[in-house]
């Protein structure tokens, strides 16, 4: 496998689990105001941020809607490969550019955001424990010592930066798992859920500092370090009706039901004069009527 798969790919892996610790998040919001707890057991994130060097070195004439030349197996003849080749290579190309530029950097900052906003801690667990090194060392040729530090430095920085901003508590670089559990539990059974309306709120989209302070002695306080306030026009977007709702209640031209009223009848057919037959009770289909730009229509159900 080339240098660039293998780099595209775990750019992938890492943003997927982002996306999904994202959704995770977003649910919990709607679960309530109480504290929510996150076990995440993982060894962090390099964090990618967008690199242009994925993007040099690698030439695709799809890219520019140019299809790639090639004899064709059948005839022998110059011309173009077929479009499911092209379509394929075009879809790669894509991916390949969306991985490059992505910035995982951000959307980890935005996740955490969003963890506050939801009341919910993260206590990630470094299985590895007390780890060394953060590539193996075979059967490839290993990274440089510098470069590998750097990469376990930054998996180890994510975890506790998750956990601090999040009123968590980190598990990294330790072989005891079994006594700070512990205390991970002892964390999730023992705790206050306080809140306030702070005064002179502005709606400015800015990240406001919070302090906590207690008077009582040999008390450690472990609060949430600030909120970030929504903007005017973040409040504005929360106030409008759905757009289902506008879709609803609005007359285009485009003909949409704007109500519905139903009727259903029940008639009985009867024998002909001088035939004496059992009537026979018939139901009709039920018929609902519509209206459409101010006229009725009829419809059968």
């Amino acid at each position: 496998m080339s240098a660039l798969a293998e780099a595209l790919i775990e750019r992938r892996r890492e943003k997927m689990t982002l996306d999904a610790l994202g959704d995770l998040i977003r649910y919990l919001r709607a679960a309530g105001e109480e504290r929510k707890a996150i076990l995440a057991i993982t060894e962090g994130w390099r964090l990618f941020r967008p690199n242009w060097d994925l993007l040099s070195g690698y030439r695709d004439d799809t890219a520019l809607g140019l299809p790639p030349a090639g004899f064709d197996p059948v005839t022998g003849r110059l011309g173009t490969r077929d479009q499911d080749t092209l379509r394929a290579r075009s879809a790669c190309e894509r991916d390949r550019q969306m991985l490059a530029m992505a910035d995982n950097e951000q959307q980890f900052r935005f996740m955490l955001d969003a963890a506050n906003q939801a009341n919910a801690s993260f206590y990630p667990v470094n299985p590895r424990g007390l780890a060394v090194f953060d590539s193996p060392i075979g059967p490839d040729r290993p990274l440089s010592p510098a470069e590998d530090r750097a990469r376990l430095r930054a998996r180890q920085h994510s975890l506790r930066t998750l956990a601090d901003l999040t009123d968590g508590l980190a598990v990294v670089n330790t072989n005891n798992l079994t006594e700070n559990l512990q205390r991970v539990v002892e964390d999730l059974s023992f705790y206050h859920l306080l809140g306030y309306y702070a005064s002179g709120v502005k709606m400015d989209g800015k990240f406001h500092n919070i302090r906590v302070c207690v008077t009582r002695p040999g008390v450690a306080v472990r609060a949430r370090r600030g909120y970030l306030a929504s903007s005017r026009e973040e409040m504005l977007a929360a106030r409008r009706p759905p757009k289902w709702r506008e879709r609803m209640q609005s007359s285009g031209p485009s003909g949409r039901w704007r109500g519905c009223r139903a009727r259903c009848r029940c008639a009985c057919r009867w024998p002909q004069a001088g035939r004496p037959q059992a009537p026979r009770p018939s139901m009709s289909w039920a018929k609902s009527a519509g209206t459409t730009n101010g006229r009725t229509v009829p419809r059968w159900m």
